[in-house]
């Protein structure tokens, strides 16, 4: 199970003006947090996987940010005009991190400043930050006063955090404070989602392909397509506002394409990074190939054109995998409209592809041998089929 939290942050008339993503590491209402480089890009992870459109409500996303994240340019996976990145309080203002920061604000982020107690903090920032988050249990009421004017005289949003009583919510009113944030208006709100269990041994297979000068696109294409979690995950970023791509996905491959080398090594880096340590069992993964490949093998052997019959599979067992209904989830994935159709229902040659494979799973032999005649299938081709299919999976799970 995946968790994250979000606290909404408001605005002078109390409409939501923005959500800040928090790291949660099980169902609880605070967070427990000894690697901060690790809780970021799990946020960053969770927040592929989910979609900030479900999680923020299409309003704005406040994403905490390490020197890691910033420095490698790793939140570049997220839309610049849907996201504003909060430097934590513990990022020391280098040059490196000076640098990040203004190529992060040409490229259309707005930077933000997190659990500021001082006009000092804010100095190496002149010029790039556009939000600065004064923290309102770590100051008093002359600090308060002389960050708010000093963020006025340099035109800088002032937002009034942690603010926990109706008096430091009138106080901040009348001191100017734009936004505010804090249990007086809401605690953070715990979400979860089903996670899908991946397979070790692909991810230090992907470890090792980051490692080359020139990325290994065969090697790539290959793990995605036998981890069920990089492959929600690739479709689900491909389909977040950064991209405008005019053509629905058919494969793996061509999703990969759209990318390209830059932007595949920092959606992996991340997706590794959430994934490594984590200790699930993998028979429902195991199901999943073995449904995507039988598919992909069936279509083989109807002699369709059906490049997307894997992918049609494996999005077909997601509802078991996330526990979540399969309409949810074809919403969130920019495919192909015949796969689209065909998973949701509609008569055409990729649903008969997922009838045949639903019914023989199912042993339901009435509906599987109805199946077989109208595509002009054997019962022997199609038990070869999944027996082949069987042996794949088994086969990606020892790799």
């Amino acid at each position: 199970m995946r968790f994250l939290a979000r606290q909404p942050v408001f605005d002078r008339n109390l409409r939501v003006y923005g959500y800040e993503l928090l790291f949660r590491s099980a169902a609880e209402d605070f967070a427990c947090i000894d690697d901060s480089d690790r809780a970021s890009s799990v946020t960053l992870d969770n927040s592929l996987l989910w979609g900030l459109d479900q999680l923020c409500e299409r309003k704005l996303a406040l994403v905490n940010c390490t020197r890691a994240v910033l420095t490698k340019q790793l939140v570049e996976m997220l839309p610049p005009k849907r996201t504003i990145l909060e430097v934590l309080e513990d990022v020391r203002p280098d040059d490196e991190v000076i640098e990040a920061c203004r190529s992060l604000k040409g490229k259309g982020y707005a930077i933000a400043l997190d659990d500021v107690t001082s006009i000092e903090q804010t100095r190496p920032y002149l010029g790039t930050v556009e939000m600065v988050k004064v923290d309102f249990r770590l100051t008093d009421v002359r600090q308060r006063t002389e960050l708010a004017e000093y963020l006025r005289d340099q035109r800088i949003i002032a937002l009034a955090e942690k603010v926990e009583t109706r008096e430091e919510y009138r106080f901040a009113i009348d001191m100017g404070y734009a936004l505010f944030q804090g249990f007086f208006f809401q605690r953070p709100e715990l979400m979860r989602t089903k996670d899908i269990p991946p397979l070790q041994a692909g991810y230090f297979r992907l470890l090792e392909a980051l490692q080359h000068a020139e990325l290994d696109f065969a090697v790539v294409e290959q793990v995605v397509k036998t981890e069920p979690t990089l492959c929600l995950r690739l479709l689900r970023y491909l389909n977040s506002p950064l991209f405008a791509f005019g053509n629905n996905i058919v494969s793996v491959q061509h999703a990969l394409s759209l990318l390209g080398e830059r932007e595949i090594r920092k959606w992996l880096l991340v997706s590794l990074a959430a994934q490594f340590g984590r200790d699930k069992p993998v028979e429902l993964v195991l199901w999943a190939l073995t449904r995507a490949r039988f598919c992909e093998l069936l279509a083989d052997k109807i002699r369709c054109e059906l490049d997307g019959s894997f992918l049609a599979g494996m999005l077909s067992a997601f509802p078991a995998l996330l526990e979540l209904p399969l309409e949810r989830i074809v919403r969130s994935i920019p495919v192909e409209s015949a796969i689209k159709e065909a998973l949701l229902g509609d008569a055409g040659p990729y649903r008969d592809v997922l009838d045949i494979a639903s019914a023989y799973e199912a042993a339901n032999w009435g509906k599987c041998s109805r199946e077989l005649q109208k595509n002009r299938l054997t019962e022997d081709a199609v038990s070869a089929a999944y027996l082949a299919a069987v042996r794949w999976a088994e086969a990606v799970r020892g790799n």
